[in-house]
C-alpha cells in the first residue's frame, strides 16, 4: 500500500494533470489506496496471478506413458535423498567429513532437476526447506556463483510432491510448510518400493554408476586399476 501511494509514476501523473487542468491535484490518501487494493483483489486476472484461483483442469495426454499422462510440468515432483562416500578435507588438510548427503527434487514429466542440496552430515528439516525454497526461486544467482557454463532455467511451485518415509519428508514442520503455507499436496510412497520414485532414483543411479565410480580413490576405481595392472603383468 505504501509503495502504491508513494509511487513516482503516480506523482508524475498528478503533476501532468495539474499542468493540463491548471488545478492542484491531491495525491491519493492511504484510505483510497486501501479501498482500491480491496477492489483489485477481487479481479479474476489478479486472483489467478496470485495463485488464489485455479485454472481450468487439463486432461491426461497419453494412456501409454505415465510421464506423458501428467497434465503439465511441475504437476508431480519426486524427492529423495542419497549419500555418497566422499572424503572432504580443507585446504589445510583438516578432515571435515567422509560422507556427503544430497537431496534432489525432480519434475516427473520433464525429468528436470528443480532443486538440489548438499550437506556434510545427515539431512535435516532445514535442508528440506532449503530444497523447496530452491525449487521456487530462479537459479540465476546460483549459476553465477558456481560459474556454470549453462543456465538452469527451471523453477516453480510443484502441485504434488511424492516422497518416501524419510523423517525429513514426513515431519510435522514439513507438512506445515508445504501443505498449510504453500498449498502443495504431499504423497507418500508405499514402503519397500523404490520403483515408485523411478525418476529421482534414476538420477541417483546415474550418480552412483557414472560419477562416484570415476572419482579418485574410490573402491571400484581402485579395483579397476588393480585388475589392469595385474593383466599387464601377465606374460
Amino acid at each position: 500500500m505504501r509503495a502504491i501511494a508513494e509511487h513516482a509514476e503516480l506523482k508524475q501523473v498528478a503533476l501532468r494533470l495539474q499542468q493540463d487542468t491548471g488545478q492542484a491535484v491531491a495525491f491519493p490518501s492511504y484510505d483510497q489506496v486501501r479501498a482500491y487494493i480491496r477492489i483489485l483483489k477481487e479481479e479474476p486476472k489478479v486472483r489467478q496471478a496470485r495463485g488464489e484461483s485455479r485454472g481450468p483442469g487439463r486432461e491426461r495426454k497419453s494412456p501409454y506413458s505415465f510421464a506423458l499422462s501428467i497434465p503439465a510440468p511441475a504437476q508431480l515432483a519426486q524427492v529423495d535423498e542419497h549419500s555418497m562416500e566422499l572424503y572432504v578435507i580443507t585446504k589445510d588438510g583438516i578432515p571435515v567429513a567422509s560422507q556427503v548427503h544430497a537431496a534432489a527434487l525432480v519434475c516427473v514429466k520433464t525429468a528436470a532437476i528443480m532443486s538440489a542440496v548438499l550437506a556434510l552430515g545427515p539431512l535435516k528439516e532445514e535442508d528440506y526447506m532449503r530444497l523447496i525454497k530452491g525449487a521456487l526461486e530462479p537459479k540465476d544467482r546460483l549459476v553465477l556463483q558456481a560459474g556454470c557454463q549453462h543456465d538452469w532455467p527451471v523453477f516453480g511451485k510443484p502441485a504434488t510432491v511424492f516422497h518416501d518415509r524419510g523423517k525429513i519428508f514426513t515431519s510435522e514442520r514439513a507438512r506445515q510448510v508445504l501443505v498449510d503455507r504453500l498449498g502443495i499436496i504431499t504423497e507418500q510412497a508405499p514402503p519397500y518400493c523404490p520403483s515408485a520414485k523411478g525418476t529421482v532414483e534414476a538420477l541417483f543411479r546415474w550418480m552412483t554408476q557414472r560419477f562416484e565410480r570415476r572419482l579418485p580413490n574410490t573402491m571400484s576405481r581402485t579395483k579397476r586399476h588393480v585388475r589392469q595392472s595385474s593383466e599387464s603383468n601377465v606374460p
